[in-house]
């Protein structure tokens, strides 16, 4: 059997496992396991990371120590064809699919084996739809009292006459330290704290799981009624900014504790994105 080194140059690094293999041996050969990994190692740093994850958990299924183009083949659809049952995705959209998740992981993961995984044990099944639904909710809510005020880009009276507005005079109903996240005074007001916390919840709970992702927002809002209450309690609150205080200030966390095994260009773009939402909306809340 015949086979090169395992280099070749950047313009001829394939970008599915098939490709690595005819390169590097041949249609007609196989090679051992061990061979193929380090062939495969050569080549790292110009392979996708969805091909490493492929190899990590597919390689040499039939344990008889060699691989061969068959089995590559093979291989490759039916991890495709696993990918789209367990996920919904029709196979024709399944290469756009698999690079949103793919990158979400990317972004958001900070160690190297979780990233190599991520991309074989994601599912849709839950979807991400946690934060989405609160967002409907206090869409639902917002148009409900325009409609009943008559004023669609200003109800601040109104909400604060709601039973949802966290009012400090009212504080033996328990429910407001909570429900305020659910009313907003303006369009401007719903649409911002809606655009932002979807941006933001969406992919963290394609990583880390609806359960998580509202626990952490919902933390951050009755712990901004909570602090409100002790520091200045003759504040009315409404709307969802202690939810998106808390996803926002998550990521910067997280960029503490894990940035030096993070890549430099996320890591900064995520520090910059953080700071600019956080100025953005610290200011809007002054002007206000």
């Amino acid at each position: 059997m015949a086979y090169n080194s395992g280099f070749v140059s950047d313009e001829e690094i394939p970008e599915t496992l098939s490709g690595l293999f005819k390169s590097n041996v041949g249609d007609d050969a196989r090679i051992t396991t061990a061979r193929f990994n380090e062939i495969v190692i050569n080549n790292r740093s110009n392979l996708p990371e969805s091909v490493i994850s492929k190899i990590t958990n597919y390689i040499d299924n039939n344990e008889d120590g060699y691989v061969t183009l068959a089995e590559i083949e093979k291989m490759e659809s039916e991890d495709a064809a696993v990918v789209a049952e367990e996920a919904g995705v029709s196979r024709k959209h399944l290469s756009l699919f698999s690079r949103g998740y793919q990158t979400v992981g990317k972004f958001f993961l900070t160690k190297e084996q979780q990233k190599l995984t991520y991309g074989k044990q994601y599912k849709c099944c839950p979807p991400p739809i946690g934060i989405l639904l609160i967002s409907l909710a206090q869409i639902a809510v917002y148009v409900y009292y325009g409609q009943l005020s008559g004023n669609w880009f200003n109800i601040s009276q109104e909400i604060v006459d709601s039973p949802i507005a966290y009012v400090p005079t009212k504080r033996k109903e328990a429910w407001r330290f909570l429900s305020y996240m659910f009313a907003h005074a303006g369009l401007e007001h719903v649409l911002f704290n809606v655009l932002v916390q979807l941006i933001l919840a969406i992919p963290l709970e394609m990583v880390h799981g609806g359960l998580r992702i509202m626990g952490i927002y919902i933390g951050g809002v009755i712990a901004g009624s909570l602090a409100s209450s002790v520091i200045d309690p003759y504040v009315i609150l409404v709307g969802g900014s202690g939810g998106t205080y808390a996803l926002l200030t998550a990521q910067i966390a997280n960029v503490i504790l894990n940035g030096d095994v993070m890549n430099k260009f996320y890591r900064v773009l995520r520090v910059v994105g953080t700071i600019v939402l956080l100025l953005f909306d610290f200011g809007y809340s002054i002007y206000r």
